[in-house]
Order: C-alpha cells, then structure tokens, then sequence
C-alpha cells in the first residue's frame, strides 16, 4: 500500500514508473517528465479501463482513495465512471456558449461585416440567462421569451434584431446537427 512518504520518495528518485499499485485499482505513475499522477483500472462487462484521477501532489493519496470508492460505487450501480467523466466533459464543452464561440469563429467573423454587433447582441440578451446552460436543457420557450424581450426593447430597430437573431439561432442549430450528424444522440433540439 502507498503512503505520502512512499510517494515523495518515488518522485525524488525521478525513475519514471509505469503503474505502483496502492489498493482496489488504484495506482501511481510517475513519467519521465517528472508528472506523477493517479489512475484508476478496473473492468465493466468484460472491458478493461483505466481513467485518470489526477496530478499528485494536488490530488493528495487520500482524495485519491475518495475518488476510487466513488468509482467503485458507480461500478456496483452498473455505471461506467469512465463514460460518466465523457459525458460530463462534453456537456461542459455544450453549452449554449461554446456553441455560440465555435459558431462564431467559424462562420460570423468572416462572413459579416458587423460580426461585433451579433457577438453583443448575443452578449447583452443570452449570455446571462441562457450560457452556461447545456444546449439540451434550453427550449424553445425559454429562446421565445428572449425575443420578446429583444422585440419590447427602447431601441426602434428591436423588432429587426429579434428577427435577426432567430436567424441566427436556426443557423446556430442547423451547423451544431451538422457537427453531430453522425451521432443522433448528441444532436441539441433547443430551437423551434
């Protein structure tokens, strides 16, 4: 079993290791760089797995033990933790906000004269409510009620911006589906 003293021990010796065992599935590697770090292996239906716990010594050998239990648990649940980490991951990266970055990068800046006022209008109406909110969750009433609040603004020109960015919001959609074409449970359906 692995002990903090064990550890300092090993990164001192700077000998890359490839895998010292600790207790259920749980061990630490050291590479050649100097990065050491824990992992945990384990096996679901038949497949083996490893998935990363993190750099030691941020992760400290107690939370890293936390985290194996945690993993354990999910196993005896019938979870994958490494399909679980995935999905959080990319549902981190499928927000309405990095959508709007990818979409914009790739298609507004060099399509539009004016990408600037696209990026604030989005900025000023979206970003707060709806950013940092997986694309899934969002619906279309929620988008609805944004543009009626664009459409009851002071400016004279609100209606043409409401417009414009339901426009955008359809494009949004339309290049995300293409993204993900090929994996129909990833495609979002947040607008209409």
């Amino acid at each position: 079993m692995l002990t903090e003293t064990i550890l300092k021990s090993i990164i001192k010796k700077a000998e890359p290791t490839r895998g010292i065992a600790d207790k259920d599935g749980l061990f630490f590697s050291l590479t050649k760089s100097g990065y050491a770090s824990f992992n945990f292996r384990y096996q679901i239906n038949g497949k083996r797995s490893v998935i990363a716990i993190g750099a030691y010594p941020t992760i400290s050998l107690k939370e890293a033990r936390q985290k194996v239990l945690f993993f354990r648990h999910q196993l005896a649940n019938g979870i994958d933790p490494l399909m679980e980490k995935r999905k959080a991951e990319f549902q981190a990266r499928n927000t309405l906000n990095a959508v709007f970055e990818h979409y914009f990068e790739t298609i507004i800046e060099s399509r539009y004269a004016h990408a600037d006022r696209l990026k604030r209008l989005y900025e000023m109406n979206l970003q707060q409510p709806l950013g940092n909110r997986s694309i899934k969750e969002i619906n279309g009433l929620e988008i609805s009620d944004v543009l009626q609040k664009i459409k009851k603004g002071t400016r004279t020109k609100a209606p043409k911006t409401a417009w414009r960015f339901q426009m955008y919001c359809r494009k949004s959609k339309k290049a995300h589906e293409q993204k993900h074409r090929d994996h129909p449970l990833l495609i979002s359906h947040f607008i209409y």
